[in-house]
């Protein structure tokens, strides 16, 4: 390991691990493993298996890393809708290791908003962080809990600018998210007789 710590962003060789993953049973294909979390996709993310309280997330790092603060999108970030009906962060604590035991840790509220959210890290030194969620805001419809980006790379982390990263998101990523497809957008009911009908059924 080195005597002085690497500038996280310089940093890519990293793991990411999780307590727990939720299995999608609609198979369309989506995919909620720990590495959704790192992709810079917000139509992606992690999910816990069960509420989310409690739920840890880990980035390991090759390297003792330093980071000013991080992204954090607190939810399923698709789009607002989906964000809403699941379950998003309330409550976050964040802890560091560095080659030991989890030690100084430090709990955030995020509030409840479809967007980035920028946390201090006061320049934290670490080749292990943990994000165990403490408390959620409840969704709508499920009781399922993801973080959508935990992202300390991206020049609109740096900045601070949850703009920026919203309209990276939707310039780059949005149009190839995946989609239920048990959301019916249109139904046209016809008394034609079905020989005269343009889509029969």
């Amino acid at each position: 390991k080195p005597d002085v710590a690497m500038d996280i962003v310089k940093e890519k060789d990293f793991l990411v691990e999780a307590d727990s993953v939720l299995v999608d049973e609609t198979n369309i294909g989506f995919n909620y493993e720990p590495a959704m979390a790192t992709d810079q996709d917000f139509s992606t993310g992690w999910c816990t298996k069960e509420g989310g309280v409690g739920g840890e997330l880990v980035v390991i790092f090759q390297e003792l890393v330093k980071a000013d603060n991080i992204g954090i999108v607190p939810g399923f970030g698709r789009d607002e809708t989906i964000y809403l009906q699941n379950n998003r962060v309330k409550e976050l604590e964040i802890s560091f290791a560095t080659d030991g035991g989890f030690g100084d840790a430090k709990t955030v509220e995020l509030a409840d908003g479809y967007k980035m959210h920028f946390v201090d890290l006061d320049g934290a030194e670490f080749n292990k962080i943990k994000f165990t969620i403490k408390d959620i805001h409840k969704g709508s419809k499920y009781n399922d809990t993801c973080i959508s980006e935990v992202d300390f790379w991206s020049d609109f982390v740096k900045s601070e600018d949850e703009e920026a990263a919203m309209n990276y998101y939707v310039k780059y990523k949005k149009d190839f998210a995946l989609t239920p497809y048990d959301i019916i957008g249109k139904v046209v009911f016809s008394d034609a007789a079905e020989d005269k009908c343009q889509n029969p059924g």
